[in-house]
C-alpha cells in the first residue's frame, strides 16, 4: 500500500456560454409544460416545472467550481469530503474525447457512481495508485451524465 497522496484540481463540467435564445427555449419549454399540466388539473406538476426549470436557468448561468481531487490511502477526498475505499466496489479510467476522468462504482446499488475528472496528472500514475486499493472493470457513464453534459452541465 502507497503512503503518498496524489493531488490535482480540475473544473467539475466544461464551460459552455449560453446564448438568450438557449435561456428564451428553457423558458417557452417550461412555460408549455406547466400550461399542459394545468389543463390537466395538476397544478403541483405545473409549480415543479417551474421551479424546475429556474433552477436549472441559474445552475446554467453559474461557471464551473475548481475542485481538489486528493486520492490516499484512506480514499478519495474531494474538496474535503473523504469516500473511503472500503465504500467503493471498483474504478474504470475512461479519457474520453482528451477529456480522462475516473469512474467508481460504489458497493450500494442505490448510490450513484463518482465521476471525477483529471487534470494536470498522466492517467498511469493514476491507475497504478488506486490498483493498490480497487480492481479495475470497465464501467460507463450513466446514461443521465451524458445527457446533462450534451446540455453543457
Amino acid at each position: 500500500m502507497s503512503e503518498r497522496e496524489l493531488t490535482w484540481q480540475a473544473f467539475e463540467y466544461k464551460w459552455r456560454e449560453r446564448s438568450p435564445d438557449w435561456f428564451w427555449a428553457l423558458a417557452i419549454i417550461a412555460v408549455s409544460l406547466a400550461i399542459v399540466a394545468i389543463l390537466f388539473n395538476n397544478i403541483l406538476f405545473a409549480a415543479f416545472i417551474a421551479i424546475g426549470s429556474f433552477t436549472l436557468a441559474m445552475y446554467a448561468k453559474r461557471p464551473p467550481q475548481r475542485i481538489s481531487v486528493t486520492l490516499t490511502s484512506q480514499g478519495i477526498v474531494i474538496n474535503e469530503r473523504v469516500y473511503s475505499w472500503s465504500t467503493l466496489e471498483s474504478f474504470w479510467l475512461e479519457d474520453r474525447d482528451g477529456d480522462p476522468r475516473i469512474i467508481f462504482k460504489p458497493l450500494k446499488v442505490y448510490l450513484p457512481f463518482l465521476i471525477t475528472p483529471v487534470e494536470g496528472i498522466q492517467s498511469d500514475i493514476i491507475r497504478e495508485y488506486i490498483d493498490d486499493f480497487l480492481p479495475e472493470e470497465e464501467h460507463h457513464e450513466p446514461i443521465t451524465h451524458k445527457f446533462m453534459e450534451y446540455l453543457g452541465f
